[in-house]
């Protein structure tokens, strides 16, 4: 008996966006690789991993900085998941136009979490059908 491998999920982003972290936003992907890798390397082997794009955030959000979440974090999200060789799950395309399902503009509704867990449900649809398909001997 081989066990599958663990697998991680990792949602990154909106927090580096705020202007607290503006002093760190040019280590930013390299930080986010670091982080995942640590955790990867916690278990052996090393875990699969999934990465987010963090989903929308909407103005006014007064400690989150728009213009760096787009230019800076977002990208730097996209060349972790790229320089670790781990997929990227898009949680803005699909809900990019949902301003009205995040009250505060950060937070979703639960109809959004639900959303967002349908997504992630369908990225992981293959590593819960090879977890189904485990026979211990």
């Amino acid at each position: 008996y081989e066990a599958p491998r663990r697998k991680q999920v990792f949602m990154l982003g909106t927090n580096d966006a705020q202007f607290a972290n503006a002093a760190a936003r040019s280590t930013t992907g390299r930080d986010l690789a670091d982080l995942v890798e640590h955790f990867r390397g916690l278990v052996e082997p090393p875990a699969d991993v999934l990465l987010t794009q963090c989903p929308p955030a909407f103005p006014p959000v007064p400690e989150i900085d728009f213009d760096a979440l787009q230019s800076v974090v977002r990208p730097a999200i996209a060349a972790a998941a790229e320089a670790i060789d781990a997929p990227l799950v898009d949680l803005l395309t699909p809900l990019a136009d949902r301003g009205d399902a995040f009250p505060d503009g950060l937070h979703p509704t639960a109809e959004i979490a639900r959303r967002i867990a349908e997504i992630m449900a369908e990225k992981l649809a293959p590593v819960l059908a090879e977890l189904r398909n485990v026979t211990l001997s």
